[in-house]
């Protein structure tokens, strides 16, 4: 017999107020579907392992909590969720099992990233880095993520175009590696973000509902012109690709001044932790 349990997420709760939750290291420069709550959101096993990261340092409470430090407002089992929760997903784990993780358990992930022009990046509703930079300046950070699968993550990026020319003049990549049980995993920018030119409250909050956006248009795989091989110093190898809203080379009237908001939902894949989705 097989014992379940629900297990629920405030999500609402995370990261409002929140200090950033990371290291940032400055680069030098050089497609799947949409995935929703319940997907793997999984682009390739290549990717090498992510660097640790001292919880202790890089996690702040506020954001992302284990089982003895959180309260019924951040994380709550079967025993003490209500009506008022917000849930993530009803998700049910097998008991029989044995699965190791805990629903609280964090890994280390790394993050490259960078936006033509600017970059402003959130993770479970906090804020990691809004500072603004220029394109040719990606930036790397070493961030803790939920490791058992039946909790979801969510990356969200504002890509803020401030200049217009002919051709791709805007655009998102992004190429996020963390390792399970010693299994390489891998969450690309491409058309499994969801993306809209509109924004809206609250939608960078784990939460918050992109049903009604679209999947992100692809403008080509990072090393494409006019910016080049961006991520080769901080994402080796990657094949994430450059996201918009729309493929700016082939739009005449496109605005100088425009942000595209980019979301994704992802969760690791652990073979240990069977999950059902109820």
């Amino acid at each position: 017999m097989c014992t379940r349990w629900v297990l629920v997420l405030a999500l609402a709760a995370c990261g409002e107020g929140g200090t950033a939750i990371v290291d940032a290291a400055a680069g030098d420069g050089g497609a799947d579907g949409r995935a929703g709550d319940d997907a793997a959101a999984i682009d390739a096993v290549e990717a090498p392992d992510a660097p640790a990261v001292d919880a202790a340092v890089a996690v702040d409470a506020a954001v992302v909590v284990d089982a003895s430090t959180a309260d019924a407002a951040v994380v709550v089992d079967a025993s003490t969720a209500d009506a008022a929760v917000a849930v993530d997903a009803a998700v049910a784990l097998d008991a029989d099992s044995g699965c190791p993780v805990g629903l609280n358990d964090l890994i280390p992930a790394s993050l490259a990233i960078t936006s033509d022009d600017n970059t402003k990046v959130w993770l479970n509703g906090a804020l990691i880095d809004d500072v603004p930079r220029v394109w040719s300046n990606p930036q790397r950070y070493d961030v803790m993520i939920y490791a058992h699968p039946g909790r979801t993550n969510v990356l969200a990026v504002e890509g803020v175009n401030l200049q217009n020319q002919v051709g791709y003049d805007r655009g998102i990549v992004a190429d996020l590696r963390f390792t399970v049980n010693g299994d390489p995993q891998i969450v690309l920018s491409g058309a499994g973000f969801a993306v809209t030119n509109t924004l809206a409250a609250g939608w960078e909050q784990p939460g918050f509902d992109d049903s009604g956006w679209a999947a992100a248009v692809e403008l080509g795989m990072v090393g494409m012109a006019p910016w080049g091989a961006v991520l080769a110093t901080l994402a080796p190898g990657s094949t994430a690709r450059w996201i918009w809203t729309y493929d700016p080379s082939l739009n005449p009237n496109k605005p100088t001044l425009e942000s595209t908001y980019a979301r994704r939902r992802f969760a690791t894949v652990d073979a240990r932790c069977p999950v059902v989705v109820e």
